[in-house]
């Protein structure tokens, strides 16, 4: 299972921008299972 751990510092649209660039597509994930955790 594929894991990444970062610090979120922007979402713009369907993308969720991580402080080291980082780039997740929520869109290109549908059908997963996503789980984030907010600390």
């Amino acid at each position: 299972t594929p894991s990444y751990t970062g610090v979120l510092k922007g979402i713009k649209g369907q993308y969720l921008i991580f402080e080291d660039n980082t780039v997740f597509n929520v869109r290109g994930s549908e059908g997963y299972f996503v789980s984030l955790g907010i600390s």
